[in-house]
C-alpha cells in the first residue's frame, strides 16, 4: 500500500514494476485522490499551461544536444525543464496554492553536469527557481514532491546502459521506479523520443504518458 501518488501516477509503476499489486491507502483515497484537476487558467494562458492543467502525467520529446562535449548535458531538455517550472509556478499562483521550494517541485536528472545546466536555465527567470531541488535519482530516494520533472539527458544510445538499472531478476528498472514514484500530483518526463524507443521500458513510458504538444 502507498499513500504518496495519485492513482494516475501510480498506474505505470504498478503495471510494470509491482505486478499490479500496489494499492492506495484508504485514508489517502479520501483526502487527496480527486478525480479531476480543478485549476483555473491565468488571464493570458500559454498553450503549455492549458495542457498541463489537465494532466497528471505527460511526456515532452526533446532534441539531442550535438554540442555537448561529454553528452552529460542537454540544453534543450534544460530549457524545457525551466519552462515547466515557470508554468507550474504560474498555475499554482493563479490558483492561490502555496509554493514551497522543499515540497512543490522537484527535478531529477542523471548527471551533475545536467544539474548545473538546469540551474543555469532556472536562474534566467530571476524568480528564485534555482532553489527548487535538482538532483540525481539516488539522492531523491525517500523524498517526494507535488510535481516531479525528469530530465533524462539523452544524447547517445550508449547512455541507456547507465540509465537503465534492472533488478537481479531483470524485471524492474529500479532507477526509473524510484524516479516515477517521487511524484504526488504531477509527473512530466523530458527526453529524446528516438533514443527512448531503443529501450523497451522507456518506449512503453512514452506511449503510456502521452506527448505534450510543444507548439
Amino acid at each position: 500500500h502507498q499513500g504518496r501518488m495519485h492513482v494516475d501516477i501510480m498506474a505505470f509503476p504498478n503495471q510494470y514494476f509491482y505486478g499490479k499489486t500496489l494499492k492506495i491507502l484508504p485514508e489517502y483515497c479520501k483526502v487527496d485522490q480527486e478525480s479531476t484537476l480543478e485549476y483555473q487558467l491565468s488571464e493570458n494562458p500559454t498553450d503549455l499551461e492549458k495542457q498541463l492543467i489537465g494532466k497528471r502525467i505527460g511526456y515532452i520529446s526533446t532534441k539531442v544536444d550535438f554540442e555537448s562535449e561529454t553528452s552529460k548535458t542537454n540544453s534543450d531538455e534544460a530549457r524545457w525543464i525551466a519552462k515547466l517550472v515557470d508554468t507550474y509556478c504560474k498555475i499554482y499562483k493563479t490558483n492561490n496554492r502555496p509554493i514551497d521550494f522543499n515540497k512543490t517541485i522537484g527535478i531529477i536528472t542523471p548527471y551533475r553536469a545536467q544539474i548545473a545546466q538546469i540551474k543555469d536555465e532556472l536562474r534566467q527567470y530571476n524568480k528564485g527557481y534555482e532553489n527548487f531541488s535538482v538532483d540525481t535519482v539516488e539522492r531523491y530516494q525517500g523524498s517526494a514532491r507535488e510535481v516531479i520533472l525528469i530530465s533524462l539527458c539523452l544524447n547517445r544510445e550508449s547512455q541507456l546502459d547507465s540509465l537503465v538499472s534492472l533488478s537481479t531478476d531483470g524485471q524492474v528498472d529500479r532507477k526509473l521506479n524510484v524516479a516515477l514514484t517521487r511524484a504526488r500530483k504531477h509527473l512530466i518526463v523530458v527526453g529524446n523520443e528516438v533514443l527512448m524507443q531503443m529501450s523497451p521500458i522507456y518506449w512503453k513510458l512514452v506511449k503510456a504518458f502521452g506527448r505534450i504538444n510543444k507548439t
